[in-house]
């Protein structure tokens, strides 16, 4: 009895020490769990903090690229709004100067200026308000400002002319690189555009760094325009090659016209008409009145070389170039200007040019032979006319055929 009784406080001592001991082991093992808790939050959080930390930093990237697109489009878009805007008035004769284009548009210019005149990082689009209608230059005004919605915003205070004043936060300079040269603008006021010369447009702008405490940055992003100025130029090349063909198709009728005469009596001998009359036509204020004063049985046509019929000094070179869109392109003046605003050119007779002058636009413009029944008494054909706009009027350089052509007869 004493030794079973004996046994079973043994065993109950045993017992309570495995149990305790079980205790004393969980206890342990639960501060370990609680460890290994605390290190894999620790790894989630860092891990989540830089989940966050990146795409704060990508968010900041991804709003640059988005500035920068909106700048770059906003140029670019700008750019050919309003050289379409002012192509009306751009292609206007005003004189005999040849005055049009650029030249006229005195307080406009197709590109923004970056300023900080008002304390603030702006770009100015100088537009001439006393050219458009007040709805035209509001249209215009209006496309400008929202072609740069979300990174600037229009300044609301009077601006001078029609000028658009757009406050971008970001911006921090503008330039352009032109033929190795920076500019604030590639274009003056009032100046021509050179359609070679495609801009480099540097755009630096305010880089900020919200997650890792760097002090704010300047950087530059960098884009060209070559896809607006293909466009234009190709614009430019319809067009000159238009009034080329113009000319051409009317030489070409003259000669089949004056090869089917075949009255020897009377009107001019055909190969007249093939050197010189044609001229007169295209180039003379007053066609009709050319045909009726040629027409007659023994005559010279002396009685041309008026001014009334042919307008032969320099300072008349831009009636001479209306005369062609007059006669021949159904008085459309818009021919007058290439796809950049640019004044476009006609020199009747390239002939007439000294060697020596490699200026097309001081080349004089002589009145054509008068008419007669020798043609050898004419001159020493063929005749060259040349039409092109400004930046090309350099004839010892080779010329893109959206700048410079030659029609020779």
């Amino acid at each position: 009895m004493v030794s079973w009784t004996w046994n079973l406080k043994y065993e109950n001592q045993q017992s309570n020490t495995m149990i305790k001991k079980i205790q004393t082991q969980k206890k342990a093992f639960t501060i370990i769990e609680v460890m290994m808790v605390l290190v894999i939050t620790g790894v989630t959080m860092l891990g989540f903090i830089k989940v966050v930390q990146n795409y704060k930093e990508d968010r900041g990237y991804a709003e640059e690229r988005a500035f920068n697109t909106i700048i770059s489009n906003g140029i670019n878009t700008s750019f050919l709004d309003i050289i379409e805007a002012f192509q009306g008035s751009a292609s206007s004769f005003i004189d005999s100067s040849a005055n049009w284009g650029w030249s006229l548009l005195k307080d406009t210019s197709a590109f923004p200026i970056y300023s900080t005149s008002n304390g603030l990082p702006t770009l100015l689009f100088r537009l001439d308000e006393g050219l458009l209608s007040a709805s035209k230059l509001a249209e215009l005004q209006g496309k400008i400002a929202s072609n740069f919605n979300g990174a600037c915003t229009r300044v609301s205070d009077p601006q001078m002319n029609g000028n658009v004043a757009l406050m971008c936060p970001k911006l921090r300079n503008l330039i352009y690189d032109v033929g190795g040269t920076s500019l604030t603008t590639p274009q003056n006021v009032g100046a021509v555009i050179n359609p070679s010369l495609i801009p480099i447009v540097k755009v630096s702008f305010l880089r900020d760094y919200p997650t890792n405490r760097k002090a704010p940055t300047v950087e530059t992003y960098t884009f060209n325009m070559s896809d607006v100025y293909l466009n234009r130029r190709n614009y430019s090349m319809r067009r000159i090659t238009t009034i080329k063909t113009a000319m051409e198709n009317f030489h070409n009728r003259a000669i089949t016209k004056e090869i089917a005469n075949s009255s020897t009596g009377g009107g001019l001998n055909s190969m007249d008409d093939i050197f010189v009359p044609w001229m007169w036509k295209i180039f003379g204020d007053n066609a009709t009145k050319i045909d009726t004063l040629c027409n007659k049985t023994g005559t010279s046509c002396s009685n041309l070389n008026t001014n009334e019929i042919w307008r032969n000094s320099v300072s008349n070179k831009g009636l001479l170039t209306r005369r062609v869109f007059t006669n021949l392109l159904g008085g459309d003046s818009s021919y007058a200007i290439d796809g950049f605003n640019n004044p476009i050119f006609i020199l009747p007779f390239m002939s007439d040019c000294p060697t020596g002058t490699n200026d097309l636009t001081a080349c004089p413009i002589n009145v054509p032979s008068v008419p007669s029944d020798n043609y050898l008494t004419i001159g020493n054909p063929p005749f060259i006319t040349a039409i092109y706009t400004p930046s090309f009027r350099d004839k010892t350089i080779d010329a893109p055929d959206y700048g410079r052509v030659y029609l020779s007869y």
